[in-house]
């Protein structure tokens, strides 16, 4: 009867995206990995901290996550996403708020970069609150 074993644990910064190997023979060759974002990337082995060697082959033309269009009350939906400096999930750093001629507000946020300011989304959400 083969034993239980724990899975392992890994020390790496918050954002940080893991690729794991999970069959027990070497592999060789050319990984893909989606990542999000922009900018140089920097891969190491979790086994000996050695660098990877890395080259950005395609960029999208767009870093649009979450696209929604909500009225009066559902922006409640949109709020409940808001945590600290995160919407979704993502890190936050920076916010822009346009209000629109028709009455409107349009709110974009962009995602942090690892090493990066975040910001506390506490103001925002009481604007997108009051917009709605």
């Amino acid at each position: 009867m083969p034993c239980a074993r724990s899975p392992p644990t890994v020390d790496v910064p918050p954002s940080s995206t893991i690729v794991v190997n999970s069959t027990a023979r070497d592999r060789s060759g050319v990984v893909s990995v989606p990542l999000p974002g922009r900018g140089p990337v920097h891969l190491v082995a979790l086994d000996d901290g050695s660098p990877c060697p890395t080259q950005v082959v395609h960029t999208t033309t767009t870093d649009e996550g979450i696209s929604t269009v909500v009225v009066g009350q559902k922006i409640r939906w949109v709020l409940e996403m808001m945590r600290g400096p995160e919407l979704a999930g993502a890190r936050i750093t920076r916010v822009e708020h346009e209000a629109l001629a028709d009455g409107s507000h349009e709110f974009t946020f962009h995602d942090a970069a690892p090493g990066e300011a975040e910001v506390d989304l506490e103001t925002t959400r009481e604007q997108a609150a009051g917009a709605g």
